[in-house]
């Protein structure tokens, strides 16, 4: 539509603070993206590893370096929720088409692995964390949020929630739809149906589903956090 284009680009030029870059950080990657690109009929011999894109919060990656990838495989044992961690090599990293021996914070990173590529196949790690064993954020199963509703979501006129709304919160580039335990106007205590690797204080939008259409309707903050066991294999 082109228009305000030119306030918004005033806008980032001149008010939007440049982040501040720490290299020596713990490496930290959102992933994004996530395939198999083996074409069909790829002899076993020559298959690769499957491949992550995304993009590096802090730190940097190396090619030959052992990385974690979080929440990993969910798994339930005895009723209780696990997560099986990724733990790889990386193989290759890449900008585009330009092949890279180390990556720093900024743009999009094409990463490849020596994980099996039906884990990575159709974005099936969007929302996982990438970063050195150990080392990651927790992997909630519970989150208590503060949170705070748009004064006017588009599209829908929802000025509450309460243990029966259909919601959904996404923290970075992860997704999970939510079991309201308890609510009030101002803070939720939530079941997570689909484990998220975060940190506390991290931010979050709240999404809710009217009829067909998925609205979003607030926003606000991890303040405590309920940890999946973490196994590794």
């Amino acid at each position: 539509m082109n228009v305000n284009v030119d306030a918004v680009l005033d806008f980032i030029v001149n008010y939007v603070k440049e982040p501040e870059l720490n290299y020596d950080e713990d490496s930290k990657m959102i992933i994004i993206r996530s395939f198999d690109i083996n074409k069909p009929g790829t002899l076993y011999s020559k298959v690769q590893g499957g491949v992550i894109g995304g993009s590096i919060i802090s730190g940097s990656l190396r090619v030959g370096e052992e990385i974690e990838i979080r929440p990993g495989k969910i798994i339930e044992e005895n009723g209780e929720v696990k997560c099986v961690p990724f733990i790889t090599e990386i193989k290759s990293l890449y900008a585009e088409s330009t092949n890279l021996d180390i990556a720093l914070p900024g743009g999009l990173i094409g990463v490849g692995t020596d994980i099996d590529p039906s884990e990575c196949k159709n974005d099936m790690m969007v929302g996982s964390v990438v970063g050195k064993k150990g080392i990651l954020p927790p992997v909630f199963k519970k989150i208590k949020i503060k949170y705070n509703l748009l004064e006017k979501p588009v599209g829908s006129d929802v000025d509450s929630l309460d243990e029966e709304s259909v919601v959904t919160v996404n923290v970075s580039s992860a997704s999970s739809v939510v079991n309201i335990i308890e609510i009030t106007d101002d803070y939720g205590y939530l079941e997570l149906l689909k484990p998220i690797c975060a940190n506390v204080g991290e931010k979050l939008s709240i999404s809710i589903k009217e009829g067909k259409s998925i609205r979003l309707v607030g926003y606000g903050n991890i303040i405590e956090g309920e940890d999946t066991e973490i196994i590794y294999e």
